[in-house]
């Protein structure tokens, strides 16, 4: 069994997706089950859930089992309170993070006796380190291992982050009597980047993944980004393209995939496409553009782009070096652009549209 384990509290991170889809090939890849589980004790913000595993789908990840850590906390306090039976494991009334008194030497009629606070350690052969903290709360470390044994772990990619970890929760398991081997690869952390801000920045969730997968030396890299983002750009389809950018056409798509060399994202794209179809004006060409815009409004449908260019030169009279600035002007709101008789094979049911 392989697991991804997350804050439900916090944004999803690129460094935690690369973990998510680490381990969830993992499991394909050794015919295994994969769990999410949400680390959700420490319930004090509004839980992003949903918006979580509403990305991992986004990016092709399916879990088996889904898990949320405090469905376990009476699991939790049952083994603490074991561990402490069993003198593995005591009450501290130290305040500091060290145990700085003879805490472990309390008897038990001492403890029932004292109705001040305390935490709960683990005896260790290098330092004793908490698991149950005076609100009563497991720690991440003593949840992790709880869960990981209970749920049957057998492999973790974890980030290196997260190594300094795997000997306490080791050291408790092993208290509990729990002597499976579970199997941990640690990798280098990324930057701390929001998965959400870089779908809606217009980068798409299947050019993350290949981004991520591709990734070697774990520095990210936007522009290395966004030319994965080009690429699966020109593979979507032309209507559902068109979708993402708030249209329903088959030729919107192909539009965009002209202007998609140039801007390599989502958002860009659907500023250029939205640019395209709103309201053209320019003070330099001003008196040119407003002669066009009449002489297309007037002008009978062309199906090729050479006919629309002939006769809108023949009653315009503008010249040529100005021409085709303005009319570059008025079918995409740039001076320059795509080569625009490529442009008019998409936007010539759309001149009406376009150039009012």
């Amino acid at each position: 069994m392989y697991r991804f384990s997350v804050s439900p509290f916090e944004e999803l991170r690129l460094d935690s997706l690369k973990l998510a889809l680490l381990n969830y090939h993992g499991a394909k890849k050794s015919n295994d089950k994969f769990l999410v589980r949400f680390e959700d004790i420490a319930r004090d913000k509004e839980s992003k859930d949903s918006e979580i595993l509403g990305i991992l789908a986004l990016c092709g990840i399916k879990y088996d089992y889904l898990y949320y850590q405090s469905e376990n906390f009476k699991y939790h306090l049952q083994f603490a309170s074991s561990l402490m039976d069993k003198g593995k494991a005591y009450a501290c009334f130290c305040e500091s993070d060290k145990c700085t008194q003879n805490c472990m030497n309390i008897s038990q009629e001492e403890l029932l006796n004292n109705n001040l606070p305390f935490t709960i350690r683990l005896k260790s052969k290098d330092e004793d380190f908490l698991i149950m903290t005076q609100e009563k709360y497991p720690t991440r470390v003593f949840a992790t291992a709880c869960d990981d044994m209970l749920q049957g772990l057998s492999h973790i990619i974890e980030s290196e982050d997260n190594k300094k970890n795997e000997k306490q929760e080791e050291e408790i398991r092993t208290s509990l009597g729990f002597l499976e081997k579970i199997d941990y690869v640690h990798i280098p952390a990324l930057e701390d980047i929001s998965v959400k801000q870089l779908l809606n920045d217009g980068l798409l969730p299947e050019a993350i993944v290949e981004y991520l997968q591709n990734l070697q030396d774990n520095t990210f890299d936007i522009d290395s980004l966004q030319e994965y983002n080009q690429k699966h750009i020109n593979l979507l389809d032309d209507m559902e393209l068109s979708k993402v950018l708030g249209y329903s056409s088959h030729d919107i798509g192909k539009l965009a995939k002209l202007f998609s060399s140039k801007y390599h994202t989502t958002a860009e794209l659907k500023t250029i496409i939205d640019d395209v179809f709103a309201q053209k004006n320019s003070e330099k060409y001003k008196e040119s553009l407003a002669k066009l815009k009449a002489i297309v409004k007037d002008a009978p449908y062309f199906e090729k782009y050479e006919e629309f260019k002939a006769h809108l030169e023949d009653k315009s009279k503008i010249a040529n070096d100005e021409f085709t600035k303005v009319l570059s002007i008025l079918l995409t709101n740039q001076e320059s652009g795509p080569n625009l008789k490529d442009l008019y094979t998409h936007i010539k049911h759309y001149l009406g549209e376009i150039t009012r």
